[in-house]
């Protein structure tokens, strides 16, 4: 399908599709269809809104899932590294999915299968797991994601489908994975519903339990015609969950799915309206609905009512805490990418510097409606996506801030990293590490509109979550000048013991003004970049915890894999029957030296991990029994030791590790002596940092320095 502005909004409007719906039915998942008719009567918008939305495994699956092409882009993607890229970006026994029990919950009894050494797709099979848990709904849930990065092309969207949906399900639950996907990926070409859902058919065995629910209910709900309530009754009766045994099976919810696409008509709100209303598992089945209408009609058809609280903004709770605060926009382009890498498509010339972007730190707006979770604040101020003005290639991000008085401040940010009071609730177990950090450097390029009443002045300004203080970089200020680009540099300095919470601009009014004279500003900004150096060092003890609730709480900028993580006098505490790793960071940094200091309390095994790109995935340092260091690296889960030498370390005395890396050569110094130095010859060449032990280990880690090279 070829890359134009056409399909970008179709790409971008099932992806928002896709959260709007989850949203839509995030607040009453589990409520009956009575239970919602006689709250709501009919739902025609959210029937809740929230401060911001927080994780949620349907969209943590599509999120990461997808990311098995960017992870294994040389190699051969199949079930297998399917089932490794599950394992990476899942936190053991917390967050991402619903961790309801071995034999209960079917991603938690795949998960467990897998770290037994149990190969996919043995891992979810009927036959390992049996019928009723490896039916479930995740199958169809997860799925969207193949349908966006094949557009056009349901068939090859079914198979990649049907193979991650075997790592954890059979039998019907992959049948369900195989014919969302095809729909999804139907949905940028189709005319009509009615082709959406043949395409979706074509993909399953016409004679399964799932196909012949779909036939039945099409059938129902085009004898009902304008009565969606009818053939719902009919759902009820004849596909109900008192028919299906486990928590939560996939064939009533497809059902409800089927339902509102033909009731739904092609019109994007009486679809995820209808869906809603039906009740079962509400987000999951308007997030599928919402993701295959979204890519039908495009973003630009979605209403502003669905995109304001979504915000460009994703929520995730991977293992990796910086890829958890992301924007529907990077995801999008993450999904361009992918496709163009299954089957590359002529481009529109204008658009192909998306191509050349790194999703993570290149804020473009192309999409339409995509604002990149920006934020304005002071004096009424807007922030929309326009095609009025361009950078580069064909849209931006508008501010119009009315009416303000000379002086008068507003503040147009990126958040970049979140706390709990950030959300109504913790749902899927977040934690976060900052996206940007003291030392990189940030640059945006700004057009002031001529028919700008004042003259208008912008200042950058940092805030940090630790010592909640504000930083204005007035050494980077600039006054616009009216019907120009202008570019703006800055760079966050060098910080001790700083989480960076918002990065942006003061827009301030700098024209005199009378009683009677109020100016308008109008600015266009595009463009907005990161460049990843980091420069700072964390003293450990100081680190505020992150309260979501009882059970859940983290260290602030630290994300745990695995082991139990607290704050003590002296630092961070790691421990760990068996496996213990925490990570922090940027996913995107390189070359870097990074400097730890660590106590090894109790226990054999106590790492630095670096360059970690999840939990099967990284290059660690590690204080060994019998006196020894080993440098080893992680691959898909399989410790390869690449080093190891003698050290005397001892229980309970302070030592301080330093790591270099830079490109593919790792060098290790302790006390600033050089004593392991190795040449990867297929090095990974990003990720973040982290701390770990391995056995009944306890260790604390008292501060880190980390120091990226500039090219």
């Amino acid at each position: 399908m070829e890359i134009t502005a056409k399909y970008l909004d179709k790409l971008y409007g099932g992806w928002v599709g896709k959260i709007v719906g989850v949203i839509h039915g995030a607040d009453v998942e589990g409520w009956t269809h009575e239970k919602i008719r006689d709250v709501f009567g009919e739902i025609n918008s959210y029937p809740y809104t929230f401060k911001n939305f927080c994780a949620d495994d349907d969209i943590n699956g599509p999120l990461f899932y997808q990311r098995v092409f960017l992870d294994y882009a040389s190699g051969q993607v199949d079930e297998q590294t399917m089932a490794l890229t599950l394992k990476n970006y899942v936190s053991d026994g917390h967050g991402f999915f619903w961790w309801g029990g071995y034999g209960i919950s079917t991603e938690n009894t795949a998960y467990e299968n897998l770290k037994q050494g149990v190969s996919a797709p043995l891992s979810g099979s009927i036959e390992l797991n049996g019928k009723t848990i490896a039916e479930q709904i995740g199958g169809q849930i997860f799925s969207d994601c193949w349908g966006f990065v094949c557009p056009g092309d349901s068939h090859r969207a079914a198979e990649l489908a049907g193979k991650m949906s075997s790592v954890t399900h059979g039998g019907e639950g992959i049948y369900g994975g195989r014919f969302v996907a095809a729909c999804v990926a139907k949905a940028f070409t189709a005319q009509s519903i009615d082709e959406i859902i043949a395409a979706g058919l074509a993909e399953i065995p016409s004679d399964c339990e799932y196909a012949v629910m779909a036939q039945d209910v099409m059938a129902e709900a085009k004898r009902n015609q304008d009565d969606w309530r009818k053939t719902f009754a009919f759902v009820q009766q004849k596909y109900g969950y008192q028919h299906y045994k486990g928590v939560c099976h996939i064939i009533p919810n497809a059902a409800v799915i089927v339902l509102s696409l033909v009731h739904g008509r092609g019109d994007f709100d009486d679809t995820i309206n209808i869906c809603n209303m039906c009740g079962w598992d509400t987000d999951c089945n308007v997030g599928n609905v919402g993701a295959i209408l979204g890519a039908f009609v495009s973003a630009s058809h979605i209403g502003e009512k669905w995109l304001k609280q979504v915000n460009d903004f994703i929520c995730a709770s991977s293992a990796i805490g910086s890829l958890n605060i992301q924007t529907v926009s990077q995801a999008a382009l993450d999904s361009l990418k992918i496709a163009q890498k299954i089957k590359p498509e002529p481009i529109d010339p204008e658009l192909r510097f998306l191509l050349e972007q790194n999703s993570a730190n290149q804020f473009h707006f192309e999409f339409p409606t995509a604002i990149h979770a920006m934020r304005a604040e002071g004096y009424g101020a807007t922030v929309n996506n326009t095609d009025e003005k361009a950078h580069t290639g064909k849209r931006s991000c508008k501010i119009a801030v009315p009416s303000i008085e000379r002086g008068g401040i507003v503040e147009l940010y990126h958040k970049s990293y979140y706390t709990p009071s950030d959300f109504n609730d913790s749902r899927y177990n977040p934690d976060f590490s900052p996206t940007i950090y003291p030392g990189d450097k940030v640059k945006a390029y700004f057009y002031a509109d001529k028919n700008c009443t004042g003259e208008v002045k912008l200042v950058p300004f940092w805030t940090d979550r630790i010592k909640s203080e504000v930083y204005n970089l007035q050494q980077s200020a600039m006054v616009l000048t009216a019907g120009t680009w202008q570019e703006i540099e800055f760079t966050l300095p060098y910080a001790e013991n700083a989480i960076v919470e918002k990065v942006g601009f003061k827009i301030i009014a700098m024209s005199p003004t009378t009683v009677n004279e109020r100016p308008d500003i109008i600015l266009y900004m595009d463009d907005f970049s990161v460049t990843p150096i980091a420069n700072y060092e964390m003293n450990l003890a100081v680190l505020p915890v992150e309260k979501w609730n009882g059970i859940h709480q983290m260290p602030a900028h630290i994300t745990s894999f695995s082991g139990f993580t607290e704050v003590v006098e002296n630092g961070l505490q790691v421990s760990s029957a068996s496996r213990g790793e925490v990570y922090t960071g940027s996913y995107d940094w390189k070359d870097f030296t990074l400097t730890v200091g660590l106590i090894p309390e109790i226990g054999d095994i106590h790492k630095v991990l670096f360059r970690v790109q999840g939990s099967v995935r990284s290059y660690e340092v590690s204080l060994k029994e019998g006196n020894r260091l080993a440098l080893s690296k992680n691959v898909d889960g399989k410790l390869v030791t690449l080093a190891e030498c003698e050290y005397g370390w001892k229980h309970n005395e302070e030592i301080e590790i330093q790591v270099n890396v830079q490109q593919d050569t790792i060098r290790v110094c302790v006390l600033n002596q050089e004593l392991i130095s190795v040449t990867d010859d297929s090095p990974y060449q990003n990720g973040c940092i982290g701390f770990g032990n391995s056995g009944a280990s306890k260790t604390v880690f008292t501060k880190y320095k980390i120091e990226s090279m500039v090219e």
